[in-house]
């Protein structure tokens, strides 16, 4: 369920960078993954064993939106820089850091 679903961003540990414009992921499984931060589309690779997950240098369009919006967008891909672990709850996806704090939740969709 983790490669191939559309993940949707609902919720953070903490703040409110979950507002605002529509935040995804998709996992490939090839490695690669993309999604939209709010304001651009990015793209990443990534790599998992076991319930790791650890994401590579991210590339992004270069759009520039509001101040608010890139704030949120800024948060989002330090957030994903920073996972360490996930796990699968239901129709969830929870991204956590390395001591195991929620770091960001997203709701998933079949392709």
């Amino acid at each position: 369920m983790l490669v191939g679903t559309n993940w949707r961003l609902t919720s953070n540990g903490v703040g409110s960078f979950a507002s605002g414009a529509a935040k995804t992921l998709r996992l490939a499984a090839n490695g690669s993954a993309s999604g939209s931060a709010g304001c651009n589309t990015f793209r990443v690779t990534y790599s998992t064993e076991a319930n790791t997950l650890a994401f590579g240098p991210i590339a992004t369009t270069k759009k520039l939106c509001g101040a608010r919006e890139m704030v949120l967008e800024h948060a989002y891909l330090g957030a994903l820089g920073r996972v360490h672990l996930f796990s699968i709850e239901g129709t969830r996806m929870v991204l956590l850091g390395v001591r195991g704090r929620r770091l960001l939740i997203f709701a998933g969709s079949p392709p």
